[in-house]
């Protein structure tokens, strides 16, 4: 069994990366439990509504984790740029299983987002304000291993 986080600031090519790497891989991507948070309509109603994602995505990692079997692969996707947000994960993970946790930091070169943010200046601010929250992972978190890698070669 292998538990593999794949992060990465937004419009980094963590989606790609994963479908190309890990093609049969069970992906559980965190953004599709904190999208709901779109919906709200006040702050009290988007801290409720995220809080209950997390508990939510935390939830269903630990069930596929008690549920795999020995050449399953669990991909955990998400920004996760904070270490704080990154042990959330790890703990979750280690309360159900002691499987070693990869980690796979995904860094698009500047000439590849230069190409596909060209004319899409508002997303390239994204995507720098990330970077800039981004806390470099460390063995220290938990992590058996962290590679980065591009998500396309150049």
């Amino acid at each position: 069994m292998r538990i593999i986080f794949v992060i990465g600031p937004s419009l980094s090519g963590k989606s790609f990366y994963i479908a190309r790497e890990f093609p049969d891989a069970d992906v559980i991507d965190i953004d599709t439990f904190s999208q709901h948070v779109m919906m709200a309509q006040s702050n009290e109603e988007i801290s409720k509504i995220a809080y209950n994602a997390q508990l939510y995505c935390r939830e269903e990692m630990q069930n596929k984790i008690r549920h795999m079997k020995d050449d399953d692969v669990l991909i955990l996707e998400h920004q996760m740029l904070p270490r704080e947000a990154r042990a959330y994960y790890i703990e979750a993970v280690q309360f159900v299983t002691d499987t070693p946790i990869e980690c796979v930091v995904v860094q698009p070169s500047e000439k590849m987002l230069d190409e596909l943010l060209k004319n899409e200046q508002q997303l390239r601010n994204f995507y720098e304000y990330e970077k800039s929250k981004f806390e470099i992972p460390n063995l220290d978190e938990g992590f058996k291993t962290i590679t980065y890698v591009r998500p396309l070669p150049e």
